[in-house]
């Protein structure tokens, strides 16, 4: 760690005639205080990110900030020289802490990851179903139309994909992408369906996408019961 200040130590010694007397001074600290700049791009495409806040999180000079020009350039003057904290914020981007020790005039660049955001995908969507494949000798017949309901977490994760038709529901865990592609995974029973009502039990993979207000998907299910190893494959069409 670097001294933010320097102490000047001195002896003052006086003589009268004979007797000589000395006492040891401290002079008052002098604070050494240093410029942190950079650039804060875009990770994706190395551009500057206009408006970012950068923001001292610890020491003397806790939060002091600034926020970077067009070009995504900063600077902090008379910072108080050791080791700080500074903290990057911009409402499109992931926030990014990075630890600096100021013993000169520094230069600090951060790159920054756009923060992932597909709640645009989710939603409640009107679908039909259509049979594609059918092996089990107890067919389970979905209603000609339901609903898709899906929902997670801003970047895509915790995913859910619910079916709701006749009555019952089954939902799919997964991820979404981006691009509004879509993915989960099921198991369990799927009781009350067909002319014969019997509880099957499945293992289901559900595969998707959302374009606009429009939503495809291919639902492939494995039967443990009471078909094991039949399967059965539903298309999935609709709109919001």
């Amino acid at each position: 760690l670097f001294r933010p200040f320097v102490e000047l130590l001195s002896d003052i010694r006086a003589t009268y005639r004979s007797v000589t007397g000395t006492t040891h001074v401290t002079v008052a600290p002098v604070i050494v205080r240093y410029a942190l700049s950079g650039v804060v791009t875009d990770d994706g495409n190395g551009r500057g990110v206009q408006n970012a806040r950068v923001e001292i999180l610890d020491g003397p000079d806790a939060a002091r900030s600034t926020q970077t020009d067009a070009a995504g350039v900063y600077r902090i003057a008379d910072i108080v020289a050791g080791r700080i904290t500074i903290r990057v914020t911009q409402a499109s981007f992931e926030t990014a802490d990075r630890p600096v020790t100021l013993s000169s005039d520094s230069r600090l660049d951060v790159a920054l990851r756009a923060r992932v955001n597909v709640t645009g995908f989710y939603g409640t969507f009107t679908v039909t179903f259509t049979i594609a494949a059918q092996t089990c000798e107890f067919p389970i017949t979905p209603g000609p139309s339901g609903q898709l309901i899906l929902s997670g977490r801003e970047d895509g994760t915790n995913f859910q994909a619910k079916i709701i038709e006749r009555g019952t529901s089954r939902t799919y865990a997964g991820v979404m992408q981006l691009d509004g592609r879509f993915s989960g995974n099921a198991s369990g029973p799927l009781p009350g369906f067909g002319p014969v009502i019997l509880k099957h039990d499945f293992t289901g993979v559900l595969d998707g996408r959302v374009s606009g207000g429009s939503i495809t998907a291919t639902e492939n299910i494995v039967y443990d019961a009471p078909c094991p190893g039949k399967i059965a494959r539903f298309t999935i069409n609709g709109n919001r």
